[in-house]
């Protein structure tokens, strides 16, 4: 029953890895579609009014796990694989919305460890597979000079980067240098007043192209599939690149490749099994997660 499954313990092992949470409503979301735990890692803990465990009811706060620190320094087997075998995890699937320039990179590093297994004899040992990762990329201009050394030295040795610059690192910083003035180009041709052309534009999307192809390698490496999507129109939202990597049959009921419809029945049974649940919990009410007490002028919002 609708009642009964709401006392339930998520049961399927699965944890969704959030990296740059922030308010953590979506890895919540998808936990509940999975019946598993949302992991949610920040730099920085939120300000309380913001984060989704002070909002869901009782039987979901439990499913919520924070890790506070830098993605860049995150040891997988120490500070992330055991909390999630404490909780029942065997699998995990990690997400990252938006990372600003080269946060989206240091998402991969983590991946990629997390892929390649621990060292031997290390301590935490294995027991949760990395299963797949969606990376939403944006901000490319926003890859600093510093930013631009830890791009440099998170993909040394991609072959494509290789390629364009011969394998000479000062060329590599000139190209990177280049590449996150201009891709900034695309976002922002629509701007009141803008002259930029639809040359620049293309250009632009060209120079976001350089960035994003070694990304995309760096996820074929460790996982068996991985492509880039248009998640949205660019009229939607000009960021709307976004990078899927697990197997080649996951990837085919993400709707690549595969028969239309494939996958729908099944996402279907969950969504109507997560929103028994979550109505249960409540009550038959809403859940509002809205961020009482800040105020948006640019959404009309009054905090209340």
């Amino acid at each position: 029953s609708a009642a009964g499954s709401a006392q339930r313990t998520p049961g399927r092992g699965v944890a969704v890895v959030d990296v740059g949470a922030g308010n953590g409503c979506l890895a919540l979301l998808a936990a509940i579609l999975l019946d598993g735990y949302a992991v949610l890692i920040d730099h920085t803990l939120p300000p309380k009014e913001l984060r989704v465990e002070e909002k869901v009811p009782e039987p979901y706060r439990g499913r919520i796990l924070r890790i506070d620190g830098d993605v860049a320094d995150l040891d997988v087997w120490q500070d992330l694989v055991p909390l999630l075998k404490q909780h029942g995890a065997e699998q995990a699937v990690l997400v990252a919305k938006h990372l600003c320039g080269v946060g989206t990179d240091l998402a991969l590093g983590l991946v990629q460890r997390w892929r390649r297994g621990p060292a031997p004899g290390a301590a935490g040992g294995g027991g949760v597979a990395l299963v797949g990762a969606v990376l939403a990329t944006c901000c490319g201009h926003k890859i600093g000079a510093a930013d631009r050394e830890s791009f440099a030295v998170l993909h040394a040795g991609d072959a494509y980067l290789d390629g364009l610059t011969g394998g000479e690192p000062g060329r590599l910083r000139e190209l990177l240098a280049l590449c996150t003035r201009c891709v900034a180009w695309r976002t922002t041709a629509g701007a009141l007043g803008s002259r930029i052309t639809a040359l620049q534009v293309r250009a632009a999307e060209l120079f976001e192209d350089v960035l994003q192809r070694p990304r995309l390698s760096a996820l074929q490496r460790v996982f068996p599939a991985a492509a880039e999507v248009l998640f949205v129109p660019k009229e939607r939202s000009p960021q709307n690149r976004c990078l899927l990597a697990g197997t080649a049959g996951g990837l085919r009921l993400a709707g690549l490749g595969g028969r239309a419809g494939d996958g729908q029945e099944e996402f279907s049974r969950a969504l109507r099994a997560a929103r028994a649940e979550l109505l249960a919990a409540t009550g038959g009410g809403p859940v509002d997660l809205r961020p009482h007490g800040f105020v948006s002028a640019k959404y009309d919002y009054d905090g209340t």
